[in-house]
C-alpha cells in the first residue's frame, strides 16, 4: 500500500483521535470512515428534488397544516394535560387550501 505525508492542524490530528473507535484505529481508518459516511448512495431523483422545491415555496407562502391541524384530522389530537391549554402554533393568517374544495382559504387564528 502506497501512502502520503499531509499536513494537518494539531487542533484537527486532536479532533481525528477523539473519533477514534478505538486506540488502535488508524487516522486513515478514521478519515475513511469518515469519507464513506458522507456518500450518499441514493442520492435524491429529480422528481423528489422539484417536490422538495414546491413543499418549501407552499411553506414560504403560508400553505401548511400545523402539527395540531393534523392529529386533529386523524383524529388522534392528544387531551391537554392537566393545568394547561391546548395552544396552536402562533401563526397570525395562513393560507392553505381548503381540504373540500381544493381553494385557498385565509384562516386566522
Amino acid at each position: 500500500m502506497q501512502s502520503t505525508s499531509i499536513r494537518i492542524q494539531a487542533t484537527t490530528r486532536d479532533h481525528l483521535q477523539r473519533l477514534k473507535k478505538h486506540s488502535r484505529e488508524s487516522f486513515d481508518d478514521v478519515i475513511t470512515r469518515l469519507l464513506d459516511a458522507t456518500v450518499d448512495d441514493e442520492p435524491l431523483s429529480e422528481e423528489t428534488l422539484a417536490t422538495i422545491e414546491t413543499s418549501l415555496k407552499e411553506y414560504r407562502e403560508g400553505i401548511y397544516y400545523t402539527h395540531e391541524e393534523i392529529l386533529t384530522e386523524l383524529g388522534v389530537a392528544d387531551e391537554p394535560a392537566k393545568g394547561t391549554s391546548a395552544t396552536k402554533s402562533t401563526v397570525i393568517s395562513a393560507k392553505r387550501p381548503s381540504r373540500k374544495s381544493g381553494t385557498a382559504e385565509t384562516d386566522a387564528r
